[in-house]
């Protein structure tokens, strides 16, 4: 039998992968690598064309008869094009922290919350008319065999991104949910910041979750996935 009073919660919360414990005083850690990586080859191409005529002269010869002979050459025309090619590389990155720790609290309390570190997005590519944008979105936290005692459905995991710390470049930059007023399930992929710029450009935040438990979920150490991507 699984009791639901007097649990301890313990949650540690990351982006991928993410590990909810909880019962007893277990601590869950999370190990995140980079998530997503993208590099492109931007390559643009000018053509100038430049055309040149040359007019012939005209030669006007009068014989000793009085005649008078008028000869003009066919004028020529030059037409020039010239090609230029520029190539440059550039890439599109987010990075997430190694680790975030949501401390704890009680199954009776019915939810947890907290931050998950910095996530930053990075932009390289230095496109005129560019931008980004970078999406939150989870699994079920399961435990034990994961019946629907052992599951916490990736609906009852609420992100808000809050307000950018740092951004750096030309554009507009906008948090996907700036208070937790605003917050989202992650039960689809959700868009955590966006960014509508010319040139390069890069953003920091900090997102926060908040668990809320099932009413049958029981006691044990519970695992998932929070994922951010970026295109």
């Amino acid at each position: 039998m699984h009791a639901r009073t007097a649990r301890t919660l313990l949650v540690a919360g990351a982006l991928a992968p993410a590990t909810i414990a909880f019962g007893g005083t277990a601590l869950a850690q999370v190990t995140i690598p980079t998530i997503t990586t993208t590099t492109t080859t931007t390559t643009t191409t000018t053509t100038t064309t430049t055309t040149t005529t040359t007019v012939a002269p005209t030669t006007t010869t009068t014989a000793g008869s009085g005649t008078t002979t008028t000869t003009t050459e066919a004028a020529t025309t030059t037409t020039t094009v010239a090609t230029t090619t520029t190539t440059s590389n550039g890439s599109l990155s987010i990075n997430a922290p190694s680790s975030a720790d949501l401390s704890s609290a009680a199954l009776t309390d019915g939810s947890i919350s907290g931050t998950l570190g910095s996530v930053s997005v990075t932009d390289t590519r230095g496109a005129l008319a560019g931008g980004w944008t970078a999406k939150a979105s989870a699994s079920a936290f399961t435990t034990g065999g994961g019946s629907s005692a052992e599951t916490i459905p990736a609906a009852n995991v609420s992100y808000w991104s809050g307000a950018a710390t740092a951004t750096s470049g030309l554009g507009t930059f906008a948090p996907g949910q700036l208070t937790k007023a605003l917050a989202v399930t992650l039960s689809s992929a959700r868009t955590a910041f966006s960014v509508a710029a010319s040139g390069n450009t890069s953003a920091t935040w900090r997102p926060s979750i908040e668990v809320h438990f099932p009413d049958a979920v029981v006691a044990g150490v519970y695992q998932g996935t929070i994922t951010h991507s970026v295109a």
